[in-house]
């Protein structure tokens, strides 16, 4: 991945990716090149802490985030039994929309 943003470093853009793209080394390497992160991530990957995974005891629409250094990790359950994870280098609060119960600055779910 850091092949294919190597024009885009140090323009201090955002790179938008899905589940299959997205990871924590990745973030961190992207932020070096003044690159911000912001994707869906799959539950498998072993950098997440066991508490984002818990998403059956979670109520619907509630969030929970992580912050460490300068990457943020969500975890939104917007259904019983289902989770969305996030990891953002972009976002560094945790707002939520008062209105669809949506972490507040995350866009696209």
């Amino acid at each position: 991945m850091t092949r294919l943003t190597a024009h885009l470093k140090g323009t201090c853009r955002n790179l938008t990716t899905d589940n299959w793209y997205t990871s924590y080394p990745l973030a961190v390497s992207l932020l070096k090149d003044k690159i911000t992160l912001v994707g869906t991530l799959k539950k498998n990957k072993k950098e997440i802490p066991v508490e984002f995974l818990l998403y059956k005891k979670k109520e619907v629409n509630s969030s929970m985030f992580g912050f460490q250094k300068q990457v943020t990790l969500v975890s939104f359950t917007p259904k019983k039994h289902r989770s969305v994870l996030l990891l953002s280098t972009m976002h560094n609060d945790a707002s939520v929309d008062t209105e669809t119960k949506k972490p507040g600055n995350y866009t696209f779910l």
